[in-house]
């Protein structure tokens, strides 16, 4: 005799029976599930779906609306959070305390651009220790040329300054931020990646 199974019953059952904050990844994945092509999930793995559920949960960021997102690089999840999404996520643990205006280096070279940018992002810590976290972004190690690179010749010290203060926070908050990047900071990888020869098919 056939067993007809309320699988929706067996789902809430199960997800009662865990850590609220698996439980809530859980429920989030089921959600983003079917719309894993829309929201260019469709590359990962279901424990990379997991693992991306409960960051998303974690930084109190909405991946429906693309607030955060990931992104498979040679087999490897990376999460990408646009600047005004670290901030606000900071802001979430009561410990922010704003960030100083970057500080460049000499502008040098053609097109015209700082040699580095340092940012400094402010924590102050339940006890009312206080951590001013600075972090350095150089030029030569950030920069995409070509036509992938237009924001880059356009907005020399915006992108600079996007990629110290990301890595400021990542710094300052490292249990909320580890392991998630800006986009401007990973637009070089991007631009390899593409760049990348694709290895001749042996003929037939």
């Amino acid at each position: 005799m056939a067993v007809e199974v309320n699988t929706s019953a067996v789902a809430t059952l199960t997800a009662s029976a865990v850590d609220p904050q698996i439980a809530a990844a859980m429920e989030l994945q089921s959600r983003l599930d079917p719309l894993r092509d829309a929201l260019g999930l469709e590359d990962l793995t279901d424990s990379e779906m997991s693992l991306f559920a409960m960051i998303s949960l974690h930084m109190r960021l909405d991946p429906f609306a693309r607030q955060v997102y990931a992104i498979k690089r040679q087999g490897k999840m990376t999460i990408q959070v646009g600047i005004d999404g670290f901030r606000s996520s900071a802001e979430e643990t009561d410990q922010y305390r704003g960030s100083d205006e970057p500080v460049y280096g000499p502008i040098v070279g053609t097109p015209p651009h700082p040699e580095f940018a340092t940012v400094i992002v402010h924590r102050e810590l339940p006890d009312g220790a206080r951590i001013d976290q600075s972090a350095t972004a150089w030029w030569d190690e950030y920069v995409v040329t070509g036509t992938q690179g237009f924001q880059w010749t356009r907005m020399p010290r915006v992108m600079l300054a996007k990629c110290a203060e990301a890595a400021a926070f990542r710094k300052a908050f490292p249990k909320r931020f580890g392991q998630v990047y800006e986009p401007a900071e990973m637009q070089q990888a991007d631009a390899a990646e593409a760049a990348r020869p694709v290895a001749p098919t042996a003929p037939a």
